[in-house]
């Protein structure tokens, strides 16, 4: 999976914005802000990634457990799936 092409993020020192271009500005007309756990997956879904994937990425990232950080995904990757963020 991965994050769709039409979003452009911003990265800020403790958060990210992802603001969206082209032809999603038209259907959403405000920007996305979000902490530094999504911040980090939306950069690393900029490639098509797995979950396995994006658990290594979070746990060389944070320093949490593994429980910790596969809840956090399915949280995270719920809530952009709901906003139509995912691509595939």
């Amino acid at each position: 999976m991965k994050i769709k092409e039409n979003y452009q993020f911003l990265d800020m020192e403790f958060a990210g914005i992802l603001v969206p271009v082209g032809e999603e500005r038209r259907k959403r007309n405000r920007v996305i802000t979000m902490n530094d756990e999504s911040a980090c997956l939306i950069k690393a879904l900029r490639e098509d990634r797995s979950i396995d994937e994006l658990t290594e990425i979070m746990m060389q990232e944070y320093d949490v457990d593994l429980d910790t950080v596969k809840r956090d995904i399915r949280e995270i990757l719920k809530k952009m799936d709901a906003m139509d963020l995912l691509a595939g």
